[in-house]
């Protein structure tokens, strides 16, 4: 799978909400519809599925059935709603980090002695 630098973001922001994810058999569905064609072979992409292995079991029947053509074709029958809340403030700790390493500040502050 490839993608741009908004593909990335988008599947940073929809693991992020994965991560977080409570309910069980939740599954997150990329839809070939949703992505573009292999740049190399110019075959449309395959699904991606990701779950949270905590959560959810996987079947392979059931991965099967989700791989069955014309499945994604449908409408969806509900909305789901994505909360990724905690999200910019942890990019931005991330950015910050990354910032320091490029300055040559050490990793961690040693605990001082008492």
């Amino acid at each position: 799978m490839s993608s741009d630098l908004a593909g990335v973001r988008l599947l940073g922001r929809l693991l992020w909400g994965l991560s977080y994810q409570r309910r069980p058999d939740t599954l997150l569905v990329l839809d070939p519809g949703r992505m573009v064609a292999d740049p190399d072979t110019g075959r449309p992409s395959p699904s991606v599925v990701l779950a949270v292995a905590a959560h959810t079991v996987l079947r392979p029947a059931t991965a099967r059935r989700l791989m069955r053509p014309g499945l994604w074709r449908s409408r969806p029958t509900g909305t789901v709603t994505w909360n990724t809340a905690g999200f910019p403030t942890a990019m931005a700790d991330l950015h910050a980090w990354q910032d320091d390493r490029r300055a040559g500040l050490p990793l961690f502050t040693p605990r001082r002695r008492r």
